[in-house]
């Protein structure tokens, strides 16, 4: 589940140690109170809204006043984020390897894989490689202890981005037949239109033009919802030029293109038979239906709840805005304590469920977690933290994305207050 939309870059949290003043007046970064960091790099970034080029400048200046920081690492991972949004390849590769020397991060891999080949040379491509043979070894080894269908499939469409990245980069350096042949590995582990596209590319520099005219169609056809309109245009036009070059026209191509879409949606069809084999809540067609499993064993429905107001709070493990929230959310929950009518659920939507325990631990939360078992993709969950606010009567009638620290408590208040009224 790709999640996205308040940027994660737009807060840190950490736990810097106390505050002692220094003879003038200073403070060292490694000194400040949590809450003195806080409120200094809330300062600095409080003119950013949401943009990652301003917010990479105030932290970045944050840490040259600052070098000493304990919260280096935290910013850092921070500044990495926010470049991954600006597409700043230099950044992310920058900043990215001394992330990565401490952390086996999925997503990260993958970006930083990808930023080495924004540059053709073959030594980018060799570095790049490194990362992305990190990724499938990763996630090729969850999934031998895998049992789960839809984390199985989540695993596999991982897998295929790093053989994916694995070809371009093996292209890069001139093996042409090891580019092929990862391309294709990466289409049979995971269908998508960047897989059938790479395996294009190379066919097309090997003068094999006929696979390539067929793999090109691939990428126009499959229904892939990453391939935008634009990349249909460019795979359409690819494969007419080489069809052109071949055959004098295009006579014939619409024949070829229609083999494909019926080639492409058979090999999406099965993929999606076998994602579906044991998915929570496959075919439940109302959302207050689903059940929910918890972190203590038990479950839920939302329609447990009929009669209350509910509101819901999507998070992560990963999800640094999510901990800077949660004592605010704890706030909300004091606050309607004794409200029978109500109801605070915390939904985790952490792929690997082996971290939330730990992670709870660790935080001192509460253990009352329930998992997403579908919901998050039944609600279009983009991204986290999102709080989503239900009336007596089961409607929503509020959905917010991130976390607006000023007034976080007071906006869902109001919202609460409007939900009970309707």
């Amino acid at each position: 589940m790709a999640i996205v939309s308040t940027p994660v870059w737009a807060q840190a949290s950490g736990k810097p140690a106390g505050a002692q003043t220094h003879s003038n007046g200073a403070k060292a970064a490694d000194h400040l109170s949590a809450e003195e960091e806080q409120r200094i790099l809330q300062e600095e970034v409080s003119q950013v809204a949401n943009s990652p080029v301003d917010f990479i400048r105030a932290v970045e200046r944050h840490l040259r006043k600052y070098p000493q920081s304990a919260r280096r690492p935290e910013l850092e991972r921070a500044i990495l984020r926010a470049a991954i949004d600006a597409h700043d390849d230099r950044r992310i590769i920058s900043y990215g390897e001394k992330v990565l020397e401490h952390s086996d991060d999925w997503v990260l891999l993958d970006r930083v894989a990808r930023a080495f080949l924004s540059s053709d040379d073959a030594e980018s491509a060799r570095r790049s490689l490194h990362y992305s043979e990190k990724l499938e070894r990763g996630a090729e080894e969850k999934r031998l202890h895998t049992t789960r269908s839809e984390e199985r499939d989540d695993l596999d469409r991982t897998i295929a981005r790093a053989l994916v990245l694995q070809a371009r980069a093996w292209g890069n350096t001139g093996d042409l037949d090891k580019a092929i042949a990862k391309a294709k590995q990466s289409y049979q582990t995971y269908p998508t239109g960047e897989a059938a596209r790479e395996q294009a590319r190379w066919e097309a520099r090997q003068g094999k033009l006929a696979d390539a005219i067929e793999h090109y169609a691939d990428a126009f056809s499959i229904p892939d919802p990453k391939v935008t309109a634009e990349d249909r245009r460019l795979d359409r036009a690819a494969a007419g030029d080489l069809y052109r070059k071949m055959h004098g026209s295009e006579a014939g191509l619409g024949d070829l293109m229609l083999q494909a879409y019926d080639r492409t949606a058979h090999a999406v069809a099965v993929r999606e038979a076998l994602r579906n084999t044991d998915i929570p809540n496959a075919g439940v067609q109302d959302a207050f239906q689903y059940r929910l499993s918890g972190l203590r064993g038990d479950s839920i429905r939302l329609a447990d709840f009929s009669g209350k107001v509910v509101i819901l709070d999507f998070w992560a493990t990963w999800c640094a805005p999510c901990r800077l929230q949660h004592p605010l959310f704890e706030q909300l929950k004091s606050k309607y304590g004794k409200d029978a009518d109500v109801v605070f659920l915390s939904i985790d939507t952490d792929e690997n469920r082996e971290l939330v325990k730990p992670f709870l631990i660790e935080q001192k939360w509460s253990d009352q977690v329930y998992f997403e078992d579908g919901l998050a993709r039944f609600y279009h969950i983009t991204g986290i933290p999102t709080t989503m606010i239900f009336n007596k009567r089961g409607e929503l009638v509020s959905r917010m994305q991130g976390v607006s620290f000023d007034r976080f408590v007071e906006q869902i208040s109001d919202k609460i207050e409007e939900a009970r009224r309707e």
